[in-house]
């Protein structure tokens, strides 16, 4: 801060922040200016300014990255929609009796989320998206690669 910048702003503090600090012709009127108990500093003039712009800066915040990003995700994804199953997916999907739901009740998808062959959970969330995604689609390899982009 310069030494200009910094007598404007302890003038403009010290007169209340009122624009007699900046106008020559309203120093005449100081009597009428009522002043806090506390005047501020400098610094926490200078932290507001900052607060402030901090603010500002939030408000100007740009999703546009973010929805660029999306869609060259989106873009490079694409090509898998309908691809085939592979590797492990038979196992976990195609013939996984457990995800296979025809409707959605509590005890099928506590069942779902189970190792296949098994009681105990095994990748709950994995298996509870397939499971959703089968009541959804069914075996379609569409919306499985849809729900993954």
């Amino acid at each position: 801060m310069t030494g200009r910048m910094r007598r404007t702003l302890q003038r403009a503090i010290y007169f209340g922040g009122t624009s007699a600090a900046f106008d020559p012709h309203a120093r005449s009127s100081m009597n009428q200016i009522h002043f806090s108990s506390e005047i501020p500093t400098v610094n926490s003039v200078c932290q507001d300014v900052r607060r402030v712009s901090a603010e500002k800066r939030f408000r100007q915040f740009s999703y546009r990255p973010f929805i660029t990003l999306f869609f060259l995700i989106f873009l490079v994804y694409s090509n898998t929609f309908h691809a085939s199953w592979h590797f492990d997916d038979y196992p976990n999907i195609v013939n996984n009796p457990k995800i296979q739901i025809a409707e959605i009740t509590t005890q099928s998808l506590v069942r779902s989320m189970q190792r296949p062959g098994g009681d105990a959970f095994w990748r709950p969330l994995a298996y509870l998206t397939f499971a959703l995604n089968w009541f959804a689609g069914g075996n379609e390899v569409f919306g499985y690669h849809l729900y993954e982009c």
